[in-house]
């Protein structure tokens, strides 16, 4: 039996997931089953004559007289710099040796030209973002149903009608498996497909993420007639196992109802969801390896690798009430054993060879695990860097346990503390009774004593949450990390998970009542949203990103495009947060010494405005200002290669009338620390 795999178009480069220059080179292809276009979308994005498209019509708006946003008017100033730098930009985001500044650099470059397709691209109607790529209403089946086939409303539908369509019929394929959740994408060529050749089975498999699941709503989808209409078999878990047997029974003329862990429909027209069956050590484990690049890259996006290193085990914790992430899994908690686990991570150390930095996905390792990882990694004289994620617990106070994973090169650990509200933790049933914060700053302590950086994920805009509750999490973070500089954070809104126990006992909690955003025969989402007390979303997206950027960012631009809550999550998708901790040393060249020649960037465009007023924007920090005549002189002076003490001593001298030294000290401190407009020379 003939089967093909479909995967969808997201974010860039998998929203940076695999981060590979080369994939915006592919043709649309079928290539070993597979038809993954996700590259050649994104291609058509980085065009170079598209852009020059999009600046055209910058132009044309720019006669109207409105203001433009700095960054479009940096544009129109020097149009070549602009391509120059998002070619750079799309290529160099995938040098996993970049520093932070680095990287926001090219994000903040590729977001910019996003800004650009937002305002004055053909689907300007749909919100386009690095992370998903076209962002669509698609919670709810019937508005994919309703719109997919038209247009305006699925900018993919010319190029599936038009080269997809033919592709898949010339492939002639058995079954077709949908990779991911329904979308316009793939609800489209389903329709096409069925409508045409009603012999080929679909199917809908791997859904599951971090975020997302279908495993979760199964009572929803078994109302869903319009959603089977389409679709032949949802695949609810241990996705390359069931996938199997199903091509196996389909081959055999068997019995679906056989097959555990599917939804279908029978032929009483009711939707069927058959037993859901742990298949035990089908996977003892899941390695994610990159392609080689051939790219000139300081740390090539092929040393990193995730690694699901206990694949059937959940949260051993599974009693937070805002979570749903177990939910994904039919299974009770399996404890792998220690010989497995042992046995385990020795194998994937003879995998490796090539790997430097591996980041573990699993819910949550137990110390003990952690232990076997540090035993394995150290035995093997493996030179690797790595990530983990665990609960805070008492047991991680051991001196002896954390030298040994200093020494094993563990360099980031991830514990979910969420609050730093009791009140509030107990509302999530975070910890036992005797949870205190002195056993998280202990952790602290002597985690950063050895070099391991401590990551805490945070939630707020919980039920109930006051901003006073609010504002004793974010000065336990301030004290923190001001003491720990080794200590990070990133916070979320609460995202209410129609799976969790938040949302089956909402009238527990500070909830008059959940919401779903549409009726649940429709409901493919995994978020409501609710009614009651709560804190205004808008508003606590203002605050979490000024947090973020006042104490983790303090060179972020404030009016940059990307939010500071976007640039961390991409930062983690791409793994960098470990490759940065664990390269300590990495970072720009600094110009802080009196004595360094410095010259004005040649990313440093300045803008005509209007007689009196100009703009200078630079395209390496993204920082800019703008100015009068006298300052912008003053500013191009610095065109000619000088010291510090040189710039100064020339400026007092040329424009002794114009400028006092105090504020010539000023300037020259942000053009250095703050806009980073100098390179050295």
């Amino acid at each position: 039996m003939k089967s093909l795999y479909i995967y969808p178009i997201e974010g860039l480069y998998n929203e940076l997931f695999n981060p590979n220059p080369k994939t915006l080179e592919n043709e649309i292809a079928i290539i070993n089953g597979t038809l993954d276009i996700n590259g050649c979308f994104w291609a058509e994005i980085f065009n170079n004559t598209n852009i020059l498209k999009l600046i055209d019509k910058l132009k044309v708006f720019s006669y109207s007289g409105l203001d433009l946003e700095p960054q479009f008017s940096s544009i129109l100033s020097n149009i070549e710099n602009f391509i120059s730098c998002v070619n750079e930009a799309i290529v160099n985001i995938c040098d996993q040796g970049n520093s932070e500044q680095e990287f926001f650099k090219y994000l903040e470059t590729i977001n910019i030209l996003i800004s650009l397709y937002n305002r004055f691209g053909k689907y300007s109607n749909i919100h386009l973002s690095v992370q998903d790529g076209y962002r669509f209403d698609d919670y709810s089946y019937k508005n994919i149903n309703d719109k997919c086939l038209l247009e305006k409303f699925n900018p993919f539908l010319e190029l599936i009608i038009e080269k997809i369509i033919p592709l898949i019929e010339e492939y002639n394929p058995d079954i077709i498996f949908f990779v991911g959740k329904p979308s316009y994408f793939s609800v489209a060529i389903a329709k096409l497909i069925k409508h045409r050749h009603r012999s080929i089975k679909l199917g809908i498999t791997r859904h599951s993420s971090e975020y997302f699941s279908l495993s979760k709503i199964t009572p929803y989808l078994q109302r869903n007639q319009m959603l089977f209409s389409d679709f032949d078999y949802v695949i609810l878990e241990c996705f390359e196992a069931i996938e199997k047997l199903l091509i196996n029974c389909l081959e055999n003329n068997g019995k679906l109802a056989e097959i555990p862990n599917i939804l279908f429909k029978n032929q009483f027209n009711e939707i069927v969801k058959t037993n859901q069956k742990y298949i035990g050590n089908a996977i003892p484990y899941t390695l994610y390896t990159r392609t080689y690049t051939n790219n000139r890259f300081r740390i090539n996006p092929n040393y990193v690798a995730d690694i699901h290193i206990a694949p059937y085990s959940k949260c051993y914790w599974n009693k937070c009430t805002f979570c749903g992430i177990n939910k994904k899994y039919s299974h009770d908690y399996q404890q792998c054993e220690f010989e497995d686990f042992y046995d385990n991570v020795n194998n994937v150390i003879k995998q490796v060879k090539t790997i430097k930095y591996l980041w573990f996905i699993d819910e949550a390792l137990t110390v003990e695990q952690l232990a076997i990882i540090a035993d394995c990694l150290i035995d093997n004289n493996a030179n690797i860097m790595w990530q983990a994620r665990t609960r805070i617990e008492k047991e991680l106070l051991s001196h002896q346990l954390v030298e040994k994973l200093h020494k094993s090169g563990l360099r980031e650990l991830r514990l979910g503390l969420e609050s730093a509200c009791i009140k509030t933790l107990k509302n999530m049933n975070k910890f036992d009774s005797d949870f205190s914060l002195k056993l998280v700053d202990d952790i602290v302590e002597l985690f950063t004593r050895n070099y391991i950086s401590i990551h805490f994920p945070i939630i707020i805009g919980f039920p109930d949450e006051s901003d006073y509750d609010r504002s004793i999490t974010y000065e336990y973070l301030r004290k923190t990390s001001t003491n720990n500089k080794l200590v990070t954070f990133n916070i979320n809104i609460l995202n209410l998970d129609v799976s969790s126990t938040l949302f089956k006992n909402w009238y527990n909690y500070a909830i008059c009542s959940p919401i779903l955003p549409c009726l649940p025969e429709h409901f493919i989402g995994n978020i409501a949203d609710w009614q009651g007390e709560k804190s205004n979303y808008s508003e606590l997206e203002s605050e979490r990103n000024n947090f973020m950027r006042e104490i983790l960012y303090n060179w972020y631009p404030k009016n940059a495009i990307t939010s500071p809550v976007v640039y961390y999550r991409l930062m983690e998708s791409i793994r960098n947060t470990l490759i940065i901790k664990a390269n300590s040393t990495n970072g720009c060249l600094s110009s802080d010494k009196e004595d360094v020649t410095l010259v004005l960037s040649n990313k440093t465009i300045v803008t005509y405005l209007s007689p009196h007023r100009f703009l200078v924007y630079d395209w390496n920090s993204h920082h800019y200002f703008r100015c009068n005549k006298t300052l912008i002189k003053i500013i191009l002076e610095w065109k000619t290669p000088m010291t510090r003490e040189q710039f100064k001593e020339r400026i007092l001298t040329e424009y002794k009338d114009l400028i006092t030294e105090n504020d010539l000290n000023i300037l020259i401190s942000k053009f250095i620390s703050e806009y980073h407009f100098l390179d050295i020379k």
